[in-house]
C-alpha cells in the first residue's frame, strides 16, 4: 500500500473505539440523503508504485484547478447520545493529467493519464456543536474518515522516472480500496469542506493509485 493511502488508514483506529448503538434520525427515510453539488479546487496525483513499496516509481500530476462535484450522503445516524456519528458516501471524480512530477516539479514528458473513480464508503465522523444541522437550525462541524469499495478507471501512459525511466502504458478499469479523510464545515445548505482521499488497485506485480485533495464549496438538497 502507498505511503500516502497509509498515513489515512493508520486513523482508522482512532475512529472504531465509537459507542455501540447508532441511533438513526426520526425524519423520514429518503428525506435524510443529501444530495451536495459545488465546485472544488482540487489537486490529483496518479501514482504507479512497486508492490509493497512506499516509493512511488512514477507519478502524474497537475496544480490545483477548479472542478465541478457530486456526491450523494447516506442519513447520517449518531451513537447513543455522543457526538460520533456514521452515513455512508458515495462520490464520483474524474481527472486528465499530462505533467509529470520529477524532483517536486512537474515537467511535460509527453506523457498523459485521464480516467475516474467512484466509491461508496462507510463513513464514521465527530460533530463539533450541534448535530441538529439537518433541521436547518445550527451549524457543525465534522471530521470523518470513510473506507469502502471504490472502481478506478484510468487510460494514457507514463514514465517511470524513478525506476529506469520505462514508459509504461495504462489501461486499468477494476474495483479497488477507497479511503477519504475529511475536515467539514456545514450551515444550512451550505458547507465548505478540505479533504484528502484515493482508490488505488494492485494488478502484475504494481500499485496503481488515484489520490486527489480538495477544498470544495457545495449546497445540499
Amino acid at each position: 500500500m502507498s505511503s500516502k493511502l497509509s498515513l489515512t488508514v493508520l486513523c482508522l483506529p482512532l475512529c472504531c473505539n465509537a459507542a455501540d448503538g447508532a441511533e438513526p434520525s426520526n425524519r423520514p427515510w429518503l428525506e435524510q440523503y443529501r444530495l451536495t453539488i459545488g465546485l472544488s479546487l482540487k489537486s490529483v496525483d496518479f501514482d504507479i508504485y512497486p508492490e509493497d513499496s512506499l516509493d512511488a516509481a512514477g507519478t502524474l500530476s497537475e496544480d490545483f484547478h477548479t472542478t465541478a462535484f457530486i456526491t450523494l450522503s447516506g442519513p447520517p445516524a449518531y451513537f447513543g447520545e455522543s457526538s460520533w456519528g456514521w452515513f455512508i458516501e458515495y462520490s464520483l471524480s474524474r481527472f486528465v493529467l499530462h505533467r509529470q512530477l520529477i524532483n517536486d516539479q512537474l515537467i511535460d514528458l509527453g506523457t498523459s493519464m485521464t480516467g475516474f473513480d467512484v466509491y461508496i464508503a462507510p463513513t464514521l465522523f465527530y460533530t463539533f456543536n450541534s448535530p441538529d444541522l439537518l433541521e436547518g437550525e445550527h451549524e457543525r462541524i465534522n471530521i470523518g474518515l470513510g473506507a469502502g469499495l471504490g472502481y478506478l478507471k484510468a487510460s494514457g501512459d507514463i514514465i517511470l522516472t524513478e525506476s529506469g525511466g520505462q514508459r509504461l502504458a495504462v489501461d486499468i478499469t477494476n474495483a479497488g480500496l477507497a479511503i477519504v479523510l475529511f475536515v467539514e464545515y456545514q450551515s444550512e445548505h451550505f458547507s465548505s469542506r478540505i479533504a484528502g482521499g484515493g482508490t488505488s488497485h494492485t494488478s502484475k506485480g504494481l500499485e496503481y493509485e488515484a489520490f486527489g485533495f480538495e477544498w470544495s464549496f457545495g449546497y445540499s438538497f
